[in-house]
């Protein structure tokens, strides 16, 4: 990246009474991120450039066609205002405003596009013992994209959470998710969710498998398939050893072509550290990524070989 910059502010604030609960989250972020388009090109990605026309009797390419990256800085607002109640000493509801907001400087002419989610949800929790726990929950948002259609997106949910043992636990949610853009047909689909974590005390290990929808940079909104695994483990009292693996499958929701959303991502990072002292750490970290979109030209992989050294001051209080 030619511009790399990277920063963020996160201010998450709570006040509580007997029963009731205020408390708010402001999330900002700016980052640089390196997105590649199309000049002359047919597909999603491409640049408003006009060719120049060319007689019959000459080859018709256009000369001025190719591929164009951009490192884009992308601005991202994320606010969570919130009221919580107290019902009774196993049951809480809370109350939830929804704000999100999202642009781009330095885009090239990459058609990519600033735009705002605004919306509300509500959250019933009941414990129902030691060990179980019930979740209920709905929300909708309107995302506005810039430049293009609307779309109101609606989810409702039912979780349980259960300790089976000090050290392990599990998480299944279920439900259904609705899209409505202003021009265009409604997609209802399925909101899944399942997670299952375990500790020792040598390491750790956490699972997740989900189907879900985001909106986009693109103004698109995407269903997303996402398979996750995470493990960890301390070899010695200086050395520790993580592992990541993820999948997932995305396609878009409102656009009725093959788009740019239509794509399957896969990652692996293996990371060895060694702790030098209380406040001082190092480590060497491999990373494999692979991409494969449905459009020409989207297919790609990487390795990357990272060395790491970490500081950690030591708070006092």
């Amino acid at each position: 990246l030619d511009n790399n910059e990277s920063a963020r502010l996160r201010i998450d604030s709570e006040r509580k009474g007997e029963r009731w609960g205020v408390g708010a989250l402001v999330d900002a972020r700016r980052d640089t991120l390196l997105r590649y388009g199309q000049v002359g090109g047919t597909t999603g990605d491409t640049v408003d450039v006009q060719a120049p026309e060319v007689d019959d009797a000459i080859d018709p390419v256009d000369p001025d066609q190719g591929n164009i990256e951009a490192d884009v800085t992308r601005t991202r607002l994320r606010v969570r205002p919130n009221l919580s109640y107290r019902i009774s000493e196993r049951s809480k509801i809370q109350i939830e405003g929804i704000y999100n907001k999202a642009t781009f400087s330095n885009t090239g002419g990459l058609t990519i596009r600033d735009s705002d989610e605004i919306g509300a949800g509500v959250r019933y929790t009941h414990r129902l013992s030691e060990r179980d726990t019930v979740q209920l929950q709905a929300q909708q948002t309107t995302f506005e994209p810039d430049g293009l259609q609307e779309a109101v997106q609606s989810r409702a949910s039912v979780a349980w959470n259960r300790r089976v043992t000090e050290r392990t636990s599990f998480k299944l949610e279920a439900g259904a998710r609705r899209t409505d853009p202003d021009n265009g047909s409604a997609e209802t689909g399925l909101l899944l969710r399942g997670s299952a974590r375990h500790n020792t005390q040598l390491g750790r290990f956490f699972v997740l498998a989900e189907r879900s929808n985001t909106p986009t940079a693109f103004g698109e909104i995407y269903q997303y398939d996402r398979a996750f695994l995470e493990w960890s483990r301390s070899l010695s009292e200086r050395w520790s050893l993580d592992a990541r693996l993820q999948f997932t499958s995305t396609e878009s929701e409102t656009d009725n072509g093959v788009s740019r959303a239509d794509a399957d991502y896969g990652e692996a990072f293996v990371t060895l550290s060694h702790s030098l002292s209380e406040t001082w750490r190092v480590g060497a970290q491999y990373r494999y990524r692979q991409v494969e979109r449905e459009l020409q030209n989207g297919t790609g992989r990487s390795n990357g070989f990272y060395l790491r050294l970490e500081y950690t001051p030591l708070m006092r209080i």
